[in-house]
């Protein structure tokens, strides 16, 4: 089982069921690059590789990996990200979830990310305000 698409999914509906991140983050959800002519501010949602933890038998017990979750503004200054990252963060620092036939055990913020920095040849800044959260996955 990949129990990276069933998080996907969750974090997919849980994100763009808040109203609140949605009027903050007009730009939607994107799972990695956004396509080009997006709208802005938006959320990117990045899935690192993740270590499994093996039980008796070779059985996955669950995927412990890393999602960096941001949004992105064209605009020069964190603060007119600040009600969006905020959202971001309270809807996934602590939440865990049972998906059928998988089960996020956990999710917890463990790297703060704010990083600005102008697009190569356009002059457009672009800033990213969020987190890397550690999270654990696995079978039910």
């Amino acid at each position: 089982m990949i129990e990276v698409t069933r998080l996907l999914r969750w974090l997919s509906t849980t994100l763009k069921g808040d109203s609140a991140l949605m009027s903050a983050a007009p730009g939607g959800i994107h799972f990695g690059v956004a396509p080009q002519g997006s709208v802005y501010p938006l959320v990117r949602v990045l899935y690192d590789a993740a270590d499994d933890l093996l039980g008796l038998g070779a059985a996955r017990l669950w995927a412990d990996g890393d999602l960096a979750v941001v949004v992105i503004g064209q605009t020069g200054s964190p603060l007119a990200l600040e009600a969006a990252a905020d959202r971001i963060d309270a809807l996934l620092h602590g939440a865990s979830a049972t998906l059928d036939p998988a089960m996020i055990y956990s999710i917890v913020r463990v790297r703060a990310i704010c990083r600005t920095a102008p697009a190569a040849g356009t002059g457009v800044i672009y800033t990213q305000l969020g987190g890397t959260y550690a999270v654990q996955v696995g079978a039910l």
